[in-house]
C-alpha cells in the first residue's frame, strides 16, 4: 500500500529531536513528554503529568506524534510497528 505523498520522509531518532524542539511528544499511551539534554544521561524525555524522566530511546520506539511549539503535529506513525513520518502541509495562499 502506497502511501499518502504528506506521509512519505522518514524522520530518525535524531530529526525527532530537531521537530520537537520545545514541544511535546505523544506516545501510544497517550502519554505526553518534553525532551531535554541531561549532561549524565544525554537525551532524556520528562512525562508531563508524573514528571517521570525516561531514556529517550526507550521512548522513540512508543512515539505516535511528534508536536512542535506551535501545536502543529509534524511527524506521526499510524500503527506502532511503521517507521515515524514527516507530515508536511500544503501552504495554504489567501
Amino acid at each position: 500500500m502506497r502511501l499518502p505523498r504528506r506521509f512519505r520522509d522518514r524522520v530518525s531518532m535524531y530529526d525527532v529531536v530537531v521537530l520537537a524542539k520545545e514541544g511535546y511528544i505523544r506516545t501510544f499511551d497517550k502519554e505526553m513528554y518534553r525532551l531535554f539534554f541531561s549532561k549524565k544521561r544525554g537525551m532524556c524525555a520528562i512525562n508531563a503529568k508524573t514528571q517521570e524522566v525516561k531514556d529517550f530511546t526507550i521512548i522513540y520506539k512508543d512515539i505516535k506524534t511528534v508536536i512542535d511549539k506551535t501545536g502543529l503535529e509534524v511527524a506521526k506513525r499510524l500503527r506502532k510497528n511503521d517507521e515515524l513520518r514527516k507530515i508536511e502541509y500544503l501552504k495554504q495562499t489567501i
